[in-house]
């Protein structure tokens, strides 16, 4: 068994067992689950928690502010322990019985109020006052620890204080975090430039005079020394000003071929775009689908289970693996299999009734369906029928024979209604049938 957990803000605030039935979540009080919202951030009937098989899928009833998985929009998502969706200012979690809400709840001074799955909690009403009751019990621990802080702390002997909680904590190392960060991007922006300065331009005035050559004692290789020549005077500004090259010709960069977003649509995968196809015609094309899905349903659930099999067969062809159509359709095709069995069952009770045509076309109702027998209970009922025809023939003509005209007339309109076609004797069934009714 497991158990559905929603949270508001890190705190846990319903959690039920999940069973055979399916449930509706949402602000309104007819939900399965009704939520507190009074942001309004979920709508009245927000979503639904539906049983596949031995799975739990999550739908979102088309709700105005969706359901999320991350960062992506969901309309359909089969639930497993482990994956979180976000549906307004909630989140919706599935859990093993062994990670009890209460464990979570132990080690922190919030009252957190746990739903179970029972005809009393699941009331709206009562619902409503259980949160609000949680609520009010929550508030009072908070004054009863508030007060009892207060006592302590006058108290000549103080007990010793507990270390920071783990919300403290990562407040502290956030806030190293923010202040070594800070300290890292001052000193880039207050080291100096590394760059060398740019030299002055060297003009007649400031040019340094030829240096004094010096002579010193005779050493055993002397070396000349050549007097600086005197410095060139500065070029003008129109010497100095080169002459700007020709603008180059440039080429118009290629255009660069932006990727197609990720398409975020649940039906993407069974539904791909078609080449060349816009993203209004694919959106248009995907609606149809999902609204010829949607008609066999309806055609499933109201039991028309032939209708509701041309739709499935169509929509399988048209579009393969698309949600669970195959499923549907050997659903529709198991309907149709027990909706034969038993109008074949009503023809054999209107056979053993000797109603005899009503039986003969309750049979020829079913040439299409999957029957065994069908065939042999046509013949004997028309076999049947005819026998009792020329029985009915019989005595109609004894009863005209005796001048009892009413008696007469009931066993002719039988014999006219059963009789075949090429029996010798219908044809004057119907004459004198039409013959005592004009005398009347």
């Amino acid at each position: 068994m497991l158990l559905v957990r929603l949270t508001r803000m890190g705190v846990v605030e319903i959690e039920t067992q999940l069973d055979q039935n399916d449930l509706r979540i949402g602000r309104s009080g007819d939900n399965e689950i009704p939520l507190q919202d009074p942001d309004k951030t979920l709508s009245r009937h927000h979503a639904e928690l539906r049983r596949e098989g031995d799975r739990w899928v999550y739908l979102d009833l088309n709700s105005a502010n969706g359901s999320w998985v991350g960062e992506r929009r969901i309309a359909r998502i089969e639930l497993v322990p482990g994956l979180a969706v976000t549906l307004g200012n909630y989140q919706l979690t599935l859990a093993r019985p062994e990670a009890s809400l209460e464990s979570t709840s132990a080690g922190s001074g919030e009252a957190t109020q746990i739903f179970h799955r029972d005809r009393d909690t699941l009331a709206p009403d009562r619902m409503r006052q259980a949160v609000a009751h949680a609520s009010v019990q929550g508030a009072a621990r908070r004054d009863v620890v508030g007060s009892a802080v207060a006592v302590g702390a006058a108290a000549p002997a103080a007990a010793a204080p507990a270390g920071p909680s783990p919300i403290r904590r990562i407040i502290i190392y956030g806030s190293i975090l923010v202040f070594g960060a800070f300290g890292v991007v001052l000193a880039l922006l207050l080291r100096p430039d590394d760059e060398a300065p740019v030299a002055a331009p060297v003009t007649a005035a400031s040019a340094p005079a030829p240096a004094e050559v010096t002579t010193r004692a005779p050493e055993p290789a002397p070396v000349a020394v050549v007097p600086a020549s005197p410095p060139n005077p500065p070029p003008s500004v129109a010497e100095a000003a080169p002459e700007s090259p020709p603008p180059a010709k440039t080429r118009p960069a290629a255009p660069v071929a932006r990727p197609r977003p990720a398409d975020s649509d649940p039906d993407a995968a069974a539904v791909p775009a078609r080449p060349g196809e816009s993203a209004a015609a694919l959106l248009q094309r995907r609606n149809d689908i999902r609204q010829r899905y949607t008609v066999a349903l309806q055609r499933l659930r109201a039991r028309q289970f032939t209708e509701a099999r041309d739709l499935l067969t169509s929509l399988s062809r048209d579009v393969p693996r698309f949600r669970d159509v195959d499923q549907r359709l050997a659903a529709s095709n198991e309907g149709i299999r027990q909706q034969a069995a038993e109008d074949f069952k009503a023809a054999a009770k209107l056979e053993e009734g000797a109603q005899w045509t009503e039986a003969l076309a309750a049979y020829e109702k079913l040439r299409t369906a999957p029957v065994s027998g069908l065939s042999e209970a046509i013949e004997r009922t028309r076999k049947q029928m005819h026998d009792a025809g020329a029985d009915a023939l019989t005595r109609a003509r004894q009863f005209d024979s005796r001048g009892r005209v009413p008696e007469a007339i009931a066993w002719y309109k039988r014999a006219v209604s059963w009789l075949p076609p090429d029996h010798p004797g219908l044809e004057t069934a119907k004459q004198r049938l039409a013959a005592l009714m004009d005398r009347q």
